[in-house]
């Protein structure tokens, strides 16, 4: 089953760039640069991991907790 989730976050200007700062996406997902999580996983598990989004002049980040429970 694939996934597909964007990420968006407020404030900043012009695009924001996304990349994952800590911890680890679920096997088989990846985050792009324009903050979509996508892919199938390959793993049933929790996985932790931290992404950040910057607008070339400032950045914000914040943790996530991605449950997998079936593949």
């Amino acid at each position: 089953m694939g996934y597909n989730q964007q990420l968006s976050a407020s404030g900043g200007s012009g695009p924001l760039t996304w990349s994952r700062t800590g911890g680890t996406l679920p096997n088989g997902l990846t985050l792009s640069g324009s903050g979509l999580i996508s892919g199938t996983p390959t793993k049933v598990a929790n996985f932790s991991f931290t992404v950040q989004a910057s607008d070339g002049t400032s950045t914000g980040s914040k943790a996530f907790t991605l449950k997998i429970n079936k593949k």
